[in-house]
C-alpha cells in the first residue's frame, strides 16, 4: 500500500486553547488517518543528544492510505485546520517501505538526567556508566518517546526520587516511559494509566520490548484500585491537572511520606498549579524547567 503522508509544522511554546498545538493537531488530524497512524516529532539535531538541542518546533505526522487521497479530503482538512488556527498542511507520497521509516533518520539515543537513556531499537546502546539505564522506545503512535522537555523533566526528577521497591502511580501515561522508567530505576509496583486504548496497547508492547512488568489499566484516575502510593507522576496539560486536582482527589493517592510530580506545564502558568496544589492540600517543595516548561515537586501539606 502506498501512503499519503500529511505534516503540520506547529511551536508547543504557545497556547492553542489552553493546549498545545500538537495536541490540537493530532486531535483533528486523527479521523482523516489509518487507525494509529499518528507520529510527532520534535525538531533538532539529531547528532547530538543532550535533549537542550532539540527545538521547540514539532512536526505532527499522518499517514493515509492513499485510496483515499483527493483533492477534496486535502482541502477539507486544510480547512479544519485553518479554523483552529493552525498552519496548513503539506502533502507527499509514501511508499510501505519509505512510510515505515520515514522517521528514523530523525532519531539518536538522548540522554536525560544523569543516568537516563532513550534509544531506538534500531540503534546500538551507547557506552553505559554501571548505574545508566537504557529505555528502548521507537517513535510513533503520537506518544511521548522522550523528546519533549514535559518528558525529560519528568524523567529527570524520578531519577532523584524513585528508590527500591517503591510504589509509582503514572498517570496518563501514553507510551509508558516514564512507568518503564520508574521500574528500571528499581520501583516495585507500578501502575500505568491512560483513558485512550491506543496507549495502553503502546504501553504493554513497550514494556513487553523493555522486558519489565508493569500493571497497566484504561481509565482515569477512578480506575485506580488503591491509593498511598509513594510516587505519582503526570505529564499531561495543565488544565487537566487543575480538574485532576479539584474534582478526581488526586493529592489522595499520594501517600504521607510521598511525592507527586507534575509535567506539561509552562512556566505562565506556574501560579495557577500551585494555587491548585495547595487547595487540594500540597505543597510545591521543588519547581524543574526546560525552555518554557517546567514540573513541580509536590509534597502533603
Amino acid at each position: 500500500m502506498d501512503w499519503l503522508e500529511v505534516i503540520i509544522v506547529v511551536d508547543d511554546e504557545t497556547l492553542l486553547d489552553s493546549e498545545q498545538p500538537s495536541v490540537t493537531a493530532v486531535a483533528l488530524l486523527e479521523p482523516f488517518t489509518q487507525e494509529g497512524g499518528i507520529a510527532t516529532e520534535q525538531r533538532g539535531n539529531p547528532d547530538d543528544p543532550d535533549p537542550t538541542a532539540l527545538l521547540t518546533e514539532t512536526w505532527v505526522k499522518g499517514y493515509i492510505p492513499l485510496e483515499r487521497d483527493s483533492a477534496e479530503m486535502r482541502a477539507q482538512l486544510a480547512a479544519v485546520l485553518e479554523a483552529a488556527g493552525l498552519p496548513s498542511p503539506t502533502f507527499s507520497v509514501l511508499a510501505e517501505q519509505d512510510w515505515a521509516y520515514a522517521w528514523e533518520a530523525h532519531y539518536r539515543p538522548m540522554r536525560i538526567g544523569k543516568r537516563t537513556w532513550v534509544c531506538p531499537s534500531w540503534l546500538p546502546t551507547p557506552d553505559l556508566a554501571d548505574d545508566d539505564i537504557v529505555i528502548t522506545l521507537d517513535p510513533g503512535m503520537a506518544f511521548g518517546t522522550g523528546t519533549h522537555p514535559t518528558t525529560q523533566l519528568c524523567l529527570a526528577v524520578l531519577e532523584t526520587i524513585v528508590q527500591p521497591h517503591d510504589t509509582v502511580l503514572d498517570v496518563g501515561t501514553g507510551s509508558g516511559i516514564l512507568a518503564i522508567g520508574s521500574k528500571k530505576l528499581g520501583a516495585g509496583r507500578v501502575l500505568a494509566v491512560d483513558i485512550d486504548a491506543e496507549a495502553v496497547r503502546a504501553t504493554h508492547d513497550n514494556a513487553a520490548v523493555n522486558g519489565v512488568e508493569l500493571e497497566v489499566r484504561q481509565g482515569s484516575l477512578r480506575a485506580v484500585p488503591s491509593r498511598n502510593w509513594r510516587v505519582v507522576v503526570a505529564n499531561i496539560l495543565t488544565p487537566i491537572l487543575v480538574d485532576l486536582l479539584e474534582h478526581d482527589d488526586l493529592m489522595a493517592f499520594v501517600a504521607l511520606d510521598g511525592f507527586l510530580i507534575l509535567s506539561g506545564i509552562l512556566d505562565q502558568q506556574q501560579s495557577v498549579i500551585v494555587s491548585a496544589v495547595e487547595a487540594a492540600g500540597g505543597r510545591v517543595v521543588q519547581i524543574e524547567s526546560q525552555g518554557e516548561w517546567i514540573a513541580v515537586v509536590v509534597r502533603r501539606a
